[in-house]
């Protein structure tokens, strides 16, 4: 499991990067960026989420007012803004709670993967799109490798049940059995 130091660390290297590419702050909206910065799990849908991270100092969620709860119970703790679901009322939608958390902020990168919607929304401050947060996940923590490996060693219990529960004319039930009988 991962701590709040780990989280905390992500959030460093990834103010490093974006010192590294010039920017002020950045904005992050992937669920698997979510995850990894924040230790949030989250389904998006039609109600976006944002981190925006700034070069220097404290992160800022922006999230839906059904969200804010929930937000509560996440490893790394930021200051957690919330925003009403459509139909808002005028000044409380998220697109108008968003340009207000990004008024400062000269340059804004985004990431590739950032929603259309959102983009049309932010298109004024001619975000630069990094993949910065992708790029930091490409080089593993001690913590991270550690979760890996044992990840990898369940795989092999499995592989070596399945193996020895294998035999000429098996079928794909009896071996998903095997399976269920472990977890009961």
């Amino acid at each position: 499991m991962t701590n709040k130091q780990e989280y905390r660390e992500r959030i460093e290297r990834l103010q490093l990067a974006i010192n590294l590419h010039n920017l002020d702050a950045f904005l992050v909206t992937a669920q698997e960026s979510i995850y990894y910065l924040i230790g949030v799990t989250y389904m998006p849908l039609e109600r976006p989420f944002f981190i925006i991270v700034p070069a220097e100092g404290d992160i800022s969620l922006l999230v839906p007012a059904l969200e804010f709860e929930h937000m509560k119970t996440a490893p790394y703790e930021a200051k957690t803004n919330r925003y009403w679901e459509y139909p808002a009322p005028a000044g409380e939608g998220w697109s108008e709670k968003l340009l207000k958390m990004l008024e400062g902020f000269d340059t804004l990168g985004i990431e590739p993967s950032l929603p259309q919607e959102v983009f049309l929304q932010i298109r004024s401050l001619q975000p630069r799109t990094l993949p910065l947060v992708e790029t930091l996940r490409l080089i593993k923590s001690p913590s991270e490798v550690a979760m890996v490996r044992q990840a990898a060693h369940y795989a092999d219990l499995g592989m070596e049940k399945i193996l020895a529960a294998a035999y000429d004319g098996v079928s794909e039930i009896e071996i998903f059995s095997q399976n269920r009988a472990v977890q009961m």
